[in-house]
């Protein structure tokens, strides 16, 4: 069903009033979509720098959301395809198994003889 939705999408809303992390913003960016949301310090972490200044939006801002919305129909899609590439790296760098690896190597180096089973 996920799949089914993501592929089908352009990009992924995701207008929340606040936010610790998200799986789905996170599933999205693996689909390649770049996300609409506010400009968040955690969204900023979660998000590719490409989307910071074009896809989030200040949410003291008057029509905030509708403006990132429009400007989003608006691109080219040259940029388009660019934030979407922009966006799968991100994905790619951040995915589970990356996470856990960089993880494991920054235990073994404080601890080297740390046993490994």
């Amino acid at each position: 069903m996920f799949s089914t939705v993501f592929s089908n999408a352009h990009f992924f809303l995701a207008p929340y009033s606040e936010l610790f992390s998200s799986g789905t913003v996170s599933l999205a960016l693996s689909f390649g979509l770049p996300i609409i949301g506010p400009a968040l310090r955690e969204m900023k972490e979660i998000t590719p720098p490409e989307l910071h200044e074009t896809k989030l939006y200040d949410r003291s801002l008057p029509r905030g959301l509708v403006r990132a919305m429009i400007r989003s129909l608006q691109i080219e899609t040259s940029e388009y395809q660019r934030l979407r590439q922009a966006c799968l790296n991100h994905a790619q760098m951040h995915s589970p198994e990356v996470i856990s690896h960089k993880l494991m190597n920054t235990l073994l180096e404080h601890q080297p003889d740390w046993p490994m089973t």
